[in-house]
């Protein structure tokens, strides 16, 4: 078998390459050096990638909160302290 494309290498790292095709591209990335460090290359950008998703997430569910519950909302002023006049 020839060196399979990078789309293929790329649809086999997220798991959506259809069977037949998959289990050829397997059996030669397991025995191809260069194949299987372009299949880690693509493994690892897929995991960063789920961890910034992740991360967007938790960012975007923070407007959801009532204001009672938000970190940053009721924070104790500092006594002492005047605001000055507008």
């Amino acid at each position: 078998m020839n060196h399979p494309r990078n789309d293929e290498l790329l649809l086999l790292a997220y798991g959506e390459l259809a069977e037949p095709a998959a289990g050829q591209i397997e059996a030669h990335v397991a025995t191809c050096l260069a194949c299987q460090a372009q299949l880690a290359g693509f493994e690892r950008g897929r995991l960063a990638l789920d961890a910034q998703q992740q991360r967007s997430r938790a960012w975007s569910c923070r407007g959801r909160f009532p204001l009672a519950i938000r970190p940053s909302v009721g924070r104790p002023r500092r006594r002492g302290r005047r605001r000055p006049d507008m």
